[in-house]
């Protein structure tokens, strides 16, 4: 699931765009952690850090919606 969104997001030219909205469907825990579509636990800082790294998205708005 990392994976996925450091191809999509770090990796990605968003000069073009406005902002970014991610969502999170998935069950997790109380400590800020989701589940994988392999069962496996993701911390969410994991999962938010390629919005963090692109550089074609400082300064933009990041929508970020989690829902466990």
């Amino acid at each position: 699931m990392s994976d996925l969104l450091w191809s999509v997001v770090a990796e990605s030219d968003h000069t073009s765009h406005d902002c970014i909205a991610v969502g999170i469907l998935s069950h997790g825990t109380h400590s800020g952690q989701v589940y994988g579509v392999d069962g496996d636990l993701v911390d969410v800082a994991v999962l938010l850090a390629p919005l963090k790294h692109c550089a074609s998205l400082a300064g933009k708005p990041k929508i970020i919606v989690i829902e466990v």
